[in-house]
């Protein structure tokens, strides 16, 4: 594994979700997503200079992507607007991850090893241990 990039999603995404629940407090959401539109602009013409567009099923699901990252932001953002507190909604929307290892052990033949089964249960545990403290999500 390559240890810059895993730093760079790790941090990158742990300060990108710390922001977010800043801004989703503050700013309203149409707002909030022009400006993420105007950050991936910036971030693509930068980092992916070369895209390669001859469009293939792929290409449609990568858009599914990008849909699916609105559609969540839009949802974390109302959260936090609502008045969710960073250090349960942070965790709590992390937990994503569990999604794509259980799909990933159904639909892509990988192998549910005892640690990945235990990762799973143990994440169950800390989302009921981070919801049901006061002042919880």
């Amino acid at each position: 594994m390559n240890l810059f990039l895993f730093a760079v999603c790790f941090f990158g995404w742990g300060f990108a979700i710390f922001i977010m629940t800043i801004v989703g407090k503050a700013l309203d959401q149409k707002t909030i997503i022009v400006c993420n539109l105007i950050g991936y602009l910036i971030a693509n013409i930068y980092f992916v200079p070369r895209a390669k567009l001859a469009w293939t099923m792929n290409h449609g699901l990568a858009t599914l992507v990008g849909i699916l990252f609105v559609l969540s932001n839009l949802a974390y953002y109302k959260l936090c607007e609502s008045g969710a507190q960073a250090s349960v909604l942070a965790p709590l929307s992390g937990l994503y991850v569990i999604v794509p290892v259980i799909l990933g052990i159904l639909f892509l033949n990988e192998e549910p090893t005892i640690q990945k089964m235990g990762g799973v249960v143990l994440a169950i545990g800390a989302i009921y241990l981070l919801s049901s403290s006061p002042g919880a999500a």
